[in-house]
């Protein structure tokens, strides 16, 4: 799950009235009209595919904003190794996240990731990363970037 800083910096970028929306609300309490949806959550509730597929039948004509948490961060990995499981459901990395919106009935237009600035730079590697009672070991810059990524930000429309 994605942390309240993360929440409050994607938030501050709407305009007020925005509607907001939790995966685990369901996709019944959205609001048909509204232009657009920004939502949080996917990698929290079991058939992220079919919640998709709802808020695109829902809000046909929305563009929709997704906060989604990396599964690849170090902190998250960390807490992972140490018994915290990082999502209730199914947690998402990059990879994924495109061929997942597009099965819903989204064309996402842009996945932005969002970094974690406390984590060393991809130019670093090699390097090992402390992360709770787990020491990373990351050897090469690739590497690093995708696990810098707290979140992405995914920018889709309806197909």
């Amino acid at each position: 799950m994605t942390g309240p800083d993360i929440r409050r910096a994607v938030l501050a970028n709407f305009p007020a009235g925005t509607v907001f929306a939790n995966a685990a609300e369901g996709a019944g309490a959205l609001d048909a009209t509204a232009p657009h949806v920004l939502l949080e959550g996917l990698d929290d509730i079991d058939d992220p595919r079919a919640f998709l597929a709802a808020v695109r039948e829902r809000m046909p004509h929305a563009r929709l904003f997704a906060l989604v948490a990396n599964a690849a961060h170090l902190p998250a990995l960390g807490a992972f190794y140490a018994g915290v499981a990082p999502a209730a459901a199914h947690p998402l990395v990059h990879a994924e996240i495109e061929p997942l919106f597009r099965s819903g009935g989204w064309q996402t237009t842009a996945i932005t990731p969002i970094v974690d600035g406390a984590l060393p730079p991809p130019e670093a590697a090699p390097v090992e990363i402390n992360a709770g009672a787990i020491i990373f070991q990351i050897v090469d810059a690739a590497m690093l970037e995708r696990a810098r990524n707290a979140a992405f930000f995914v920018v889709a429309d309806p197909r």
